[in-house]
């Protein structure tokens, strides 16, 4: 046995893998005992700000290098021309109603050519309007499933498990279509999956247990009652290997959490010095919500970087307006040009015209209910919408269903896969559905 006193640096000659992880682990915990702050324009959301001067070292390669900044930011027409290509009718066997054909074009979607872009389909059942409508309906719901609101204390996790699982989700119904994909079964996967990614495990049977348990609860509503259907965990593990090709196997998702809280802890801190306080708690809580609702219920973060939607979350929770002359309110414009005044100030203008836009897109999305009034009247009428393209969508169904012209039934025949995907059997297949076995009726010889 050899023992060893004095410094970590004289081991160098004999043990220099040692010394490197040693000097890593050093930069890395000095780095993290500085205080986060918001990053300034041209940069997201990872930074680093030195004591006594304004010195910004940019860390945010790791946004810039990832998926979702390379295949999955569009601007508004190549996303509405992804949104016309995912309605359109999917290749289906019906011999094989488990082999599906997953598409993954929105992947990148954004540098196709404009000529491949530029060719709607004809064929559509659903209109892309209707089916987005949908799709923001069980984004909305699996809040239910996972997260800090979760129906189950077990599942409840970090509000990062449920913004990467709507991500996810989004991303899977920009190049397939909720007529062919059960949307509640793709809930769940991606419920189950993004806390697998986010490093938060939950058990796949309290998630598929969290599915009937919402479905006993909306059984006096007759629509609600076929969309949020129970998942068994057989259909969680297939539809989770759905979601890794449909959203070509690009999982890591970034979100505007870490910007907005630096930006409010600093924000307070500067205001603080010039006689202004603030309860920082309160600008998170209403930050937060701006932030989660445009998750589902917008396209910002399929048009912006997160940083720049953290930014703008906050501005909203401080009062900003599309009113304000399109600016970000007179508070944080200060604090731009007091605490970043080593940067250009065309720098800081572009800056400020991008978070002024994000601002007006979130106040012009009707969904967002932003605005300080809601009237009860559009509020109704958004439910009678509501109820109208679930009665439509069931009818698609039931029309995609009756097009097979399937054969009487009988103990032998096969289920479409229509029934597979949105007609659980009855009966008493009906236990054996529930613990993930599918659906055969052994025909009884007499």
């Amino acid at each position: 046995m050899y023992t060893w006193s004095g410094s970590l640096a004289n081991l160098s000659p004999l043990l220099p893998c040692a010394q490197q992880k040693y000097e890593a682990l050093g930069r890395a915990s000095r780095s993290l005992v500085q205080p986060p702050l918001f990053l300034p324009p041209a940069f997201y959301h990872s930074f680093k700000i030195q004591e006594g001067e304004i010195s910004i070292e940019a860390i945010s390669m790791d946004f810039d290098r990832s998926s979702q900044a390379k295949s999955w930011l569009f601007d508004e027409q190549s996303l509405q021309a992804c949104r016309a290509q995912s309605t359109a009718p999917h290749e289906v066997d019906v011999r094989k109603p488990r082999v599906k054909t997953v598409r993954k074009f929105a992947s990148g979607f954004h540098r196709s050519s404009v000529s491949q872009r530029s060719n709607p389909c004809t064929d559509n059942l659903l209109d892309p309007e209707a089916q987005e409508s949908l799709v923001r309906f069980h984004a909305h719901q699996m809040q239910t499933l996972v997260g800090p609101t979760a129906l189950l204390p077990e599942l409840r996790t970090s509000i990062t498990v449920l913004s990467t699982a709507i991500m996810l989700f989004r991303r899977f119904y920009l190049s397939n279509s909720i007529l062919y994909f059960n949307p509640r079964k793709m809930a769940a996967a991606c419920a189950f999956f993004a806390a697998k990614s986010e490093e938060e495990k939950i058990e796949i049977g309290l998630v598929s247990h969290a599915t009937n348990v919402v479905h006993s609860k909306v059984q006096h509503a007759p629509l609600c009652r076929n969309e949020l259907r129970g998942v068994s965990v057989f259909d969680i593990q297939d539809y989770e290997k759905l979601l890794m090709e449909g959203t070509n196997y690009e999982f890591r998702c970034h979100h505007p959490f870490s910007a907005m809280h630096a930006l409010a802890i600093d924000y307070t801190n500067f205001s603080a010095k010039k006689g202004i306080f603030i309860d920082v708690d309160d600008i998170l809580e209403r930050a937060s919500a701006v932030v989660q609702r445009a998750l589902v219920f917008s396209d910002a973060n399929f048009l912006f970087a997160p940083g720049h939607v953290g930014f703008a979350a906050v501005a909203i929770a401080l009062g900003a307006t599309p009113r304000n002359s399109g600016s970000i309110g007179d508070g944080l414009n200060t604090y731009l040009l007091d605490r970043f005044a080593c940067k250009a100030q065309s720098e800081l203008d572009d800056f400020e015209a991008a978070v002024s836009r994000i601002i007006q897109c979130l106040f012009r999305c009707k969904h967002m209910d932003l605005t300080s009034t809601v009237d009860a009247h559009e509020v109704a009428q958004r439910a009678e919408e509501m109820k109208f393209l679930l009665r439509k969508v069931s009818s698609i169904r039931m029309h995609l269903f009756r097009r097979q012209q399937p054969a009487p039934i009988s103990p032998t025949r096969k289920r479409s896969w229509v029934e597979e995907e949105f007609y659980p059997p009855g009966g008493n297949n009906k236990r054996m559905y529930s613990q993930g076995v599918s659906a055969k009726v052994t025909p009884v010889c007499h």
